[in-house]
């Protein structure tokens, strides 16, 4: 007992209500935590897209200007993907496509020719009307599809 009359309490530890203050705290951090890492891996197979369909742009564009010999080469390297630019077999530019845990699923013919018209041409005739590149992370997926015939391209984000 203290000079009032009044015991005096022993403060040791934490009490159960600020145990779950933080415990709820710690939650809703973790949570904003997994929401972060979802959307980076959304944003790393959007970019892969983009990426590839920007460097098939910039292959059909050149090939239109500068006619036959430019082509694009697809590779895989470990875990990425490289988007190639040749001329007349000369290497031009080789560009990183994907990486980050970003899986890739690529079609039998990886290498394109580009036309004067515009066209896309395989390396060997199994080229079909309609190529599919498939970038995939978890559940998200981005398909680039390339039309042999008119050499248009299009990106469907999933």
């Amino acid at each position: 007992m203290n000079s009032v009359g009044k015991s005096v309490k022993n403060n040791k530890g934490f009490s159960l209500v600020e145990m779950l203050v933080v415990m709820a705290i710690l939650a809703i951090l973790t949570g904003g935590a997994v929401a972060s890492i979802s959307i980076v891996n959304n944003a790393n197979v959007n970019k892969a897209a983009s990426a590839l369909d920007s460097a098939f742009s910039k292959a059909r564009t050149n090939g239109m200007a500068k006619g036959s010999g430019y082509h694009l080469k697809l590779s895989m390297e470990g875990n990425s993907l490289y988007a190639s630019t040749l001329v007349s077999g000369v290497l031009e530019k080789k560009e990183k496509i994907s990486g980050g845990g970003v899986s890739v699923t690529l079609p039998a013919v990886t290498e394109y020719y580009f036309t004067a018209d515009g066209g896309v041409r395989g390396a060997t005739s199994a080229l079909s009307s309609k190529e599919d590149v498939v970038f995939t992370h978890g559940e998200r997926t981005a398909k680039f599809t390339f039309y042999k015939i008119t050499g248009d391209h299009d990106v469907t984000l999933n």
